[in-house]
């Protein structure tokens, strides 16, 4: 019998369900309270051979995805700070514009592979955005050059709607939302 090939979906849940778990202990731990990571884990791969066995049963894939956005549990934690700084104003809350604006990101390289905001004033943003939080972004299609430019990047279509479901969802406090970090603040 053939291996099954897991979807990127389920393997995407299948890491925020460890960053839950490894955040969870990291904020026991600076706290100085009790923690039961292994029943934790113990937990999280009893739930996965229990889906494992139903979905071993059926040939239909785990979800069927539309291509209209990514979903934030798609996207690497490192990858979702940098949009969700670059995509700020898409919110939809109370502090944020509801307008989009078209931000362009230049490449630059003073030390290192960067990525910084062009203003309107034709200068640098301070905020500059690095290589492994801007490639996946490139990789999932949320970014792409401008032009055929390799050196300036925008939001694509897909990257507004993904930046516009991530806002709804955080705006609207979804306890669904994957975290960004597993940071112990």
């Amino acid at each position: 019998m053939a291996q099954k090939k897991i979807s990127a979906r389920l393997r995407a849940e299948f890491k925020e369900v460890a960053r839950q778990i490894i955040s969870v202990d990291r904020m026991a731990l600076k706290h100085g309270r009790s923690q039961n990571t292994i029943g934790a884990i113990e937990r999280a791969m009893v739930d996965a051979f229990q889906l494992g066995q139903e979905l071993g049963l059926s040939e239909e894939p785990y979800f069927q995805t539309t291509n209209a956005f990514v979903d934030w549990i798609e996207i690497p934690p490192r990858a979702r700070d940098t949009l969700s700084e670059i995509s700020f104003r898409l919110g939809y809350g109370e502090n944020r514009p509801k307008t989009i604006s078209v931000r362009l990101l230049r490449l630059v390289t003073p030390k290192g592979i960067r990525w910084v905001e062009e203003t309107k004033a034709d200068r640098e943003d301070p905020r500059s955005f690095s290589a492994g939080g801007i490639n996946p972004l490139i990789k999932l299609a949320l970014l792409a050059p401008v032009d055929g430019n390799e050196d300036v990047i925008q939001l694509t279509e897909k990257g507004v709607l993904t930046c516009k479901e991530y806002w709804r969802r955080s705006d609207e406090r979804d306890p669904t939302l994957p975290k960004m970090s597993v940071r112990a603040w």
